[in-house]
């Protein structure tokens, strides 16, 4: 008898740790606020809006490349109507200057026309495209002559600014020479000390006003120099 009771004894306390404590041990984990689930579908759709974002790019890339492909194959088989209802096509997608699309060897419509002969395209070339291209090169020279015709008037106005700085210069010497030299014969003829604080003063005076036109005169060299420069720049493009 108290052998048994020994063993149940002993079979007691094999037994695991009370529920409690495996529960304390193995908590059951959280679950996410508001915020954090709000947060993470955030993202969620923000990575999808990107991976949309980035294959409409890369479907636009292979319409692009296949258009371009299509288009030059048909300038050099001179079809004129697979031309034009492409050309179409290139516009209702917004590819702006479909006659100048090229390949990666440089190879446009109106070369590929002309390798193959293809009369049909060239005249549309010459037609439109190289129409148009007349017009834009006589707006680039109007627009070149109007920058040269501006930069020899901005020139112009440059001179005529630092020759009149020029000139108030030397009159600001002139003037200051006199207040000096008035200085010096009060002195010389020793007159009155009230006398001669004043033509001190003048001397000051004169000078501040010397310096503000020196620098008058410096901004207006520099002024000069940068126009003549603009000029050489303009006939240079024109040319």
């Amino acid at each position: 008898m108290g052998a048994s009771t020994g063993k149940a004894v002993k079979a007691k306390t094999k037994m695991g740790p009370p529920a409690e404590t495996v529960a304390a041990e193995c908590p059951v984990e959280a679950e996410m606020s508001e915020e954090e689930q709000r947060r993470m579908v955030q993202e969620a759709l923000q990575r999808a809006l990107e991976d949309t974002a980035t294959a409409r790019q890369q479907a636009w890339v292979l319409q692009e490349a296949s258009l371009r492909k299509a288009l030059l194959e048909a300038a050099y088989d001179d079809d004129a109507r697979e031309v034009e209802g492409l050309l179409a096509k290139a516009d209702a997608l917004g590819v702006r200057d479909a006659m100048e699309i090229a390949d990666s060897h440089g190879n446009t419509l109106l070369s590929e026309a002309a390798a193959g002969g293809a009369c049909s395209t060239l005249q549309h070339g010459d037609d439109d495209n190289l129409a148009a291209g007349s017009v834009c090169r006589e707006q680039a020279e109007g627009a070149a002559r109007a920058a040269v015709q501006g930069a020899q008037q901005g020139l112009e106005a440059a001179k005529r600014e630092h020759e009149r700085c020029q000139a108030a210069l030397r009159k600001a010497r002139e003037e200051l020479e006199k207040r000096i030299f008035e200085h010096d014969t009060c002195v010389g003829e020793h007159k009155p000390e009230e006398l001669i604080k004043v033509t001190l003063d003048q001397i000051k005076a004169h000078e501040g006003a010397l310096r503000e036109t020196q620098t008058q005169a410096a901004g207006a060299a520099a002024a000069l120099s940068a126009a003549r420069l603009t000029l050489r720049e303009q006939q240079v493009s024109h040319t």
